[in-house]
């Protein structure tokens, strides 16, 4: 067999590997998180910016940025769905920022091996309840 044919064959498989397995090309997708909060906090009027996502073998990248209204009693985390079926090997941390009290802060953020993520401040101090709260959080983590 020539080494043409051999090659043709070889791109074919490709071909049929790639239409059973459309991840393989690692497509952007949007999701629509569920959201929570920690204790009895609560979390209302969420306006959602963007919440985006791929997968590329076993790993799973995202993006979310939203804003919200928080009340109850101060707690710590503010807590997200990830996409149906996402589910990380592992705790892992993620990078990003929230706007709680005094404008811009750093984050605590990352996503469990219980298909939510969480955002929390880096100060170790409970979010201030209010209104014009967001949060905008990234990470790659290995999924299963």
């Amino acid at each position: 067999m020539s080494n043409e044919i051999v090659l043709l064959r070889r791109i074919e498989e490709l071909e049929k590997l790639i239409q059973r397995q459309p991840e393989v090309g690692g497509v952007w997708q949007d999701w629509t998180p569920s959201w929570s909060a920690a204790g009895a906090m609560t979390i209302s009027s969420v306006s959602l910016n963007t919440a985006r996502y791929y997968t590329l073998g076993k790993s799973f990248t995202f993006f979310v940025d939203s804003k919200f209204t928080l009340g109850g009693t101060a707690n710590n985390a503010v807590i997200f769905t990830l996409p149906s079926g996402i589910n990380p090997v592992y705790f892992a941390p993620c990078g990003g920022w929230i706007i709680n009290v005094s404008g811009l802060e750093a984050t605590a953020a990352y996503v469990r091996n219980t298909g939510v993520g969480e955002a929390r401040p880096a100060t170790g101090l409970n979010w201030t309840l209010g209104v014009s709260k967001r949060i905008s959080i990234f990470g790659t983590v290995e999924i299963s």
